[in-house]
């Protein structure tokens, strides 16, 4: 069975944990986040990353499309798929893209979805099986459960109705995932800004740390230099390095 996960520290841990180096495929970053057309969907998504990660979002994305060649054809030999899933928002959007992609293929699709409390986090806050301890995760496989094809159905069509949205910014809510404007963070982002002047990498850190989301370093930087635009930060030291925009970057209250 092949398994399928979102994100380095779950791949890491389900490698780790099931002895699955080969099987072990993660997939779908940041499909939370940006244009999701279906009309140039492959062109637009390449084109995003590289200009969100200028330094290797184009090699990156290569290797994205590598790994959805290698599903697609565990699909055409009617193999079986195992995804991980979790509350996170980016988790749950690429799996709606997992099960959208392999419609019309006879191929068996597998669930696991991680139970809230396993990870580190609050209960109520989103989590990822990259939190789990990686011994341990033998414990949760009777969990998995396999997909009726209404199911699929249903999930295909939920990915179809983003794709239409085409939002910026999605995330989970009680009825799973919804488009929301791009600054939907950005009262909470500010929340987290000192009195005085800090880093803004210590900016960046204590919104990923403190929020119940599962936000990413690259989308929290973005919308801080968006309120440096607005003016509701003031950029008071710039970076000096190109790859990573945060780093030597200080800030400070308008």
């Amino acid at each position: 069975m092949l398994e399928i996960c979102v994100g380095d520290s779950t791949w890491g841990t389900i490698r780790f944990g099931l002895k699955k180096d080969k099987e072990t495929l993660h997939i779908g970053y940041d499909l939370d986040l940006g244009p999701i057309p279906r009309k140039n969907f492959w062109k637009t998504r390449a084109d995003w990353y590289k200009s969100i990660f200028p330094s290797f979002g184009g090699r990156f994305f290569v290797n994205e499309r590598r790994k959805i060649k290698r599903i697609l054809a565990c699909a055409k030999k009617h193999g079986a798929m195992r995804f991980w899933l979790s509350s996170a928002a980016n988790v749950m959007c690429a799996f709606y893209f997992f099960v959208w992609l392999l419609q019309g293929y006879d191929c068996d699709i597998f669930v696991l979805n991680m139970p809230q409390g396993a990870g580190f986090r609050e209960k109520d806050a989103e989590n990822v099986w990259g939190e789990v301890n990686a011994l341990s995760l033998r414990e949760f496989l009777p969990l998995t459960r396999e997909l009726s094809s209404k199911q699929r159905d249903e999930i295909a069509a939920k990915w179809e109705h983003l794709q239409e949205e085409n939002a910026e910014l999605r995330i989970r809510t009680d009825r799973g995932i919804e488009s929301v404007p791009v600054d939907y963070f950005d009262d909470e982002i500010l929340s987290h800004m000192p009195d005085e002047e800090c880093s803004m990498a210590k900016l960046v850190g204590m919104t990923i740390g403190r929020s119940k989301r599962c936000l990413s370093d690259g989308f929290v930087t973005e919308r801080v230099y968006s309120l440096i635009d607005q003016r509701k930060l003031i950029l008071t030291k710039p970076s000096s390095k190109k790859y990573c925009s945060y780093v030597d970057a200080r800030v400070r209250k308008a």
